[in-house]
């Protein structure tokens, strides 16, 4: 019985541990929109915490420490799950408005709703499963969308964008996407204030 609990302390601490990075390190994926649903929760640390303290429970015979490790992994199970409630009340999910396809099918521009009502985020999704990436392009307003010819493929790998709204005048901005859905220009340097010209990467 003894080996059994060993190998199932073992067993679980090697999940508690796979299942805490994964916490820690799914967020920086982000760009996989496919995985992020998967890789982006807060949920891996509660369960990899509790794995945890079940492992420590089960594996350390010394009650003083057992008992102090299993509340230590508890409470940051407790601290994961509070993170979890706190994203999910304050995170955004965004709405499509706008999905343009490429000529060739293979990438998607399309137009997102964000925190601001005053402003969509226009983003460039790739196609190749689940490793498919999305890349944000600039920030517009949404009256933007109106005008026919504000926002349109100029090629299978070219964009034209016309972010000017108001009295903010012309801001043109031509975009070309590598082969692998990269886009030459990011967020920083096509978003609003930028000059009209954005320099390449």
């Amino acid at each position: 019985m003894t080996r059994r609990f060993t190998a199932l302390a073992a067993a679980l601490a090697v999940a508690g541990v796979a299942l805490c990075a994964l916490a820690l390190v799914g967020p920086h994926f982000d760009e996989f929109y496919r995985l992020r649903p998967v890789l982006d929760q807060p949920w891996h640390g509660m369960a990899g915490s509790l794995c945890l303290a079940a492992a420590c429970a089960l594996g350390l015979r010394q009650p003083g420490p057992r008992v102090a490790t299993a509340v230590l992994m508890s409470v940051l199970a407790a601290g994961w799950a509070g993170l979890g409630w706190l994203t999910s009340e304050i995170n955004h999910h965004p709405r499509s408005v706008l999905e343009k396809p490429s000529p060739d099918g293979l990438l998607t521009l399309m137009a997102l709703t964000t925190h601001d009502p005053e402003f969509l985020s226009l983003v460039l999704r790739t196609h190749t499963g689940p490793l498919s990436r999305e890349h944000t392009l600039c920030r517009i307003h949404p009256g933007i969308l109106n005008r026919p010819h504000a926002v349109i493929w100029t090629g299978s790998r070219t964009l034209h964008i016309d972010t000017a709204w108001g009295n903010n005048g012309p801001r043109d901005i031509d975009v070309t996407v590598a082969a692998d859905g990269t886009p030459d220009r990011s967020s920083e340097q096509c978003g609003p204030g930028q000059p009209q010209q954005a320099r390449s990467q």
